[in-house]
């Protein structure tokens, strides 16, 4: 397509999840798979997948989900694709292709922010000011790291990256 062609678009007027499911606006950047399936996060608190401007499915996680989703690839599950977000609420959430919930850990403040994955390891900033880190299958990878006050879910608090690589990580 030309580079102003629009493929499609979302508009939360659209009602995605059903006639009667307002899905609310979407804050961040949404996540593409290797199918071309795109998935986000709303502030009405639904997760949702779409491909070619089609919904395949919306999940309600009845708390706002502000950060972009981060896509991994289990290779424990046959390769099968997870989708980890956080949530107002504190929750953070895997949830796999087929918008079944796989685990969810309940953290001390708000997952505003973007939760980031190296490979091994899932990182999520938190409101309370801590670091805390999972394994895809959720479980604890290290005890929260404190890193003080979280002044805005997108500006990490100074020196992240030291204390990152200081709890074991990266």
């Amino acid at each position: 397509p030309e580079l102003d062609e629009m493929l499609w678009d979302y508009d939360p007027a659209d009602r995605l999840c059903g006639a009667t499911i307002d899905t609310g606006p979407t804050s961040a950047s949404p996540s593409v798979d290797p199918f071309d399936i795109v998935y986000f996060g709303t502030d009405a608190g639904y997760l949702v997948a779409v491909s070619n401007g089609i919904p395949l499915w919306c999940l309600n996680l009845n708390s706002p989900v502000v950060g972009s989703p981060v896509l991994i690839i289990d290779s424990v599950e046959n390769d099968t694709q997870a989708l980890i977000v956080g949530t107002r609420d504190g929750r953070v959430v895997a949830v796999g292709g087929d918008s079944e919930v796989r685990w969810q850990i309940q953290t001390g403040g708000a997952v505003d922010g973007a939760i980031s994955f190296d490979g091994f390891t899932l990182y999520a900033p938190a409101s309370d000011g801590r670091l805390y880190a999972f394994t895809q299958r959720g479980t604890q990878a290290f005890p929260p790291a404190t890193l003080g006050t979280i002044a805005h879910p997108f500006a990490p608090a100074p020196n992240i990256l030291q204390q990152i690589i200081a709890i074991g990580g990266l």
